[in-house]
């Protein structure tokens, strides 16, 4: 069961993640490339493009697992590192001793 509101768009189940791998290694000639990788999350907001082309085809959808209540956490900052690209990193525990 998942309850982050993230994980809605970039989940990525182990039944998908095994195939992504796979892919990746099995590819004729890959070269050199960055994908993205998820299983086939309704609320996706980055392009499979990179995997698909590597012959990746997600099963799972986060919404089939995806249990949000009035307490979490949404995620409005627009960024794929969500709320976690918001550190203030000035302050502790993160700041260096001067």
């Amino acid at each position: 069961m998942l309850t982050d509101e993230r994980a809605g768009w970039n989940w990525l189940s182990p039944r998908d993640c095994a195939p992504l791998i796979e892919a990746a290694l099995t590819t004729p000639s890959p070269g050199f490339r960055v994908v993205w990788g998820d299983s086939a999350n309704t609320r996706r907001i980055a392009s499979l493009g990179g995997s698909l082309a590597l012959g990746y085809e997600p099963l799972d959808d986060a919404e089939d697992y995806l249990v949000l209540g009035s307490h979490d956490v949404v995620d409005d900052t627009g960024r794929i590192g969500g709320v976690f690209t918001t550190v203030d990193f000035d302050d502790p525990p993160y700041k260096t001793a001067t």
